[in-house]
Formats: C-alpha cells, structure tokens, sequence
C-alpha cells in the first residue's frame, strides 16, 4: 500500500512495474495458488482472510492466514533495511504529502520475485497546480492499515472545503464523527484516527467535502482494519 500509494518512491526504478505490488510471487510449488500471483493479489487475499475468518477457498484452494504470513514475512526480509544508513541522500522525500525514499531498489529483489516489464509504470502521488495545490479532491488510503489504535488519513483538497469524516461498521451503522463540516484550506491535510476504543474488525471512513467556491461536493469511502 505504501508503495502504491506514493508513500515509499523507489527514485531510481522507474522503467516498468515498478511499484512492489507488481512483483510476482515464484512459489517452490508451481501448482500453488499463490505462484506467479501479483503482491497486491496477495495482498487482496490477505484482506479477505482478515474480513471473513481464518479460512478462504479461491478456485478449490484454502487460503488461511499462516500460509500468507509466510510469503509476506520472506518479502519483508528481502527489502529491510535501514534507512538512516543506507541513504547517502535525506530518506524523507516530502512530509505534506508524505513521502519516503525505499531502501532498496525493486532491481535488487529476492529470486522468489518476479518483475514483469509488461506492466505500464506507476506514477504516484496527486497532480499539483502551478502554486503546489492538488488540482482535484481525493482521499487516501489509510496508513497504517491494518493498525492499533492510531492511523492516519490524508485528504487533498483543490480550494477551501468544509469536511464531514464518518467511521461506519460492517452493517453500516455510525460508530464515530471525526469530523461534521470543519473548515479546512486548500492543500493536503492529515487526520489522526484513535480507535482504541473500537473493537478489532473492518470498519469504513467517508468523507465529504463541499468546495466553499463553487460548491462543489466530493464523496469517497474507503476500508480500514482495526488489529488489536
């Protein structure tokens, strides 16, 4: 998600494929459900297994939880590092948007990972106006995500907005107002989330915000995982 996101720039890897989750995953066994799949597939499987229970079946397979713990434990090994040492250059790109150089290239992956040329390369992060304004509404994917209790979102916001943020649960019912029509500038703006008082499961957050120069509104929702 990070990578996806913009959060983590691999600066010096951009010829194609070049976010992490377009890496494919070379199983020892062929036959696997998991080999040749995508790290963000993986990362989908992972979410559902998170969602749903311990247990999944896709296309015959069982999915559980331990089975994804392995590969994903394996790709975090293959990109750790530290990045106060290996970085001859500042580690942090830009705070508003937040943005971090990766340690390592994707050029440099562990054999069980495949890189496929095939895929157009990502290019992250929002489109700016002249005066650095993003020019259109958004809303990020939360990050950390999974995460207890604290997490952030980050909303890009083209002119003044007043902003709603509403946590929902599963069933749709109201759990929390972060936000009921605040006045907000024009830029990116970071939220912080305190969900410890939320129990552990998938939650959803909506916001909505009304442009105060030409009323214009702008809705998204998007999902969360609370971990404890």
């Amino acid at each position: 998600l990070a990578s996806d996101n913009g959060i983590v720039i691999n600066t010096d890897d951009i010829q194609g494929g070049s976010n992490l989750g377009d890496l494919r995953y070379q199983d020892s066994d062929t036959t696997s459900i998991f080999h040749n799949q995508q790290l963000r597939a993986l990362a989908d499987f992972a979410d559902s297994v998170l969602t749903y229970g311990k247990v999944l079946e896709q296309a015959g397979a069982v999915i559980n939880y331990a089975m994804l713990d392995t590969i994903f434990s394996k790709v975090n090994r293959a990109f750790l590092d530290t990045i106060g040492t290996v970085m001859e250059t500042r580690d942090t790109i830009s705070y508003k948007p937040l943005r971090i150089r990766a340690t390592k290239k994707l050029a440099e992956n562990a054999e069980f990972l495949k890189r496929d040329y095939t895929i157009p390369p990502r290019q992250p992060g929002i489109a700016l106006s002249g005066g650095g304004i993003p020019e259109a509404f958004a809303m990020e994917q939360n990050y950390p995500n999974p995460f207890n209790p604290v997490t952030m979102i980050e909303f890009s916001l083209p002119e003044d907005a007043f902003l709603t943020l509403t946590i929902y649960n599963v069933l749709g019912q109201e759990v929390m107002q972060v936000l009921e029509n605040e006045e907000y500038g024009a830029g990116f703006e970071q939220i912080e989330l305190d969900a410890s008082k939320f129990s552990s499961g998938v939650y959803f957050y909506r916001v909505k915000a009304i442009g105060l120069e030409n009323g214009k509104t702008f809705t998204a929702v998007k999902k969360m995982v609370v971990m404890k």
